[in-house]
């Protein structure tokens, strides 16, 4: 009786301590949270220069674009982003995308076809996944003081980004 009950509770014990051993001293990640500051992360473009997001938090509004050049949504997606990165990189907006599960020659092939004039970089740290995020594209969409105003999941039209500008650019929508 005391070893089937000893062989029962063991493979428990294995388990628990290996779940214990995965987890102990890995870095905790903060998930963006709405109207809380973007947690800090580093990345490294795809020209090779270290990027520290810090750099933009408090200086300019700020879309953090999780996709893919193997995506459908995320490459229909691209032209509406365009036209509003276009529209606004006057008023200091930054768009970075993180490519997911991408290569960079399929990113800067599809780039050549489709301009995308903005920061890019491939998300080989796996903080989409950190994040906890599953589906691209995937938009964190930040004010200029650092807050996320809203994580949009899915591709976006340029009338749904139109719906950002008054959070994004909040002294000009008054004008407008």
């Amino acid at each position: 009786m005391k070893k089937a009950l000893l062989l029962a509770i063991f493979p428990v014990f294995i388990g628990l301590l290996a779940l214990s051993l995965t987890t102990s001293g890995k870095e905790e990640v903060k998930r963006p949270e709405t109207g809380k500051k973007l947690p800090s992360f580093t990345f490294k473009t795809i020209e090779g220069k270290t990027v520290k997001i810090d750099e933009y938090l408090g200086k300019n509004p700020l879309i953090v674009n999780f996709w893919g050049s193997w995506c459908p949504p995320c490459r229909r997606e691209v032209p509406e982003l365009r036209k509003f990165y276009e529209s606004h990189k006057k008023n200091g907006l930054v768009i970075i995308s993180l490519a997911v599960n991408d290569n960079l020659d399929d990113m800067k092939a599809f780039m050549k076809k489709e301009p995308m004039p903005w920061i890019h970089a491939l998300d080989d740290d796996g903080l989409f996944k950190k994040w906890g995020y599953r589906g691209v594209p995937t938009n964190v969409f930040v004010d200029k003081n650092g807050n996320v105003i809203e994580v949009k999941v899915g591709a976006l039209t340029l009338d749904e980004l139109t719906e950002y500008e008054k959070s994004l650019f909040p002294k000009n929508s008054k004008s407008q």
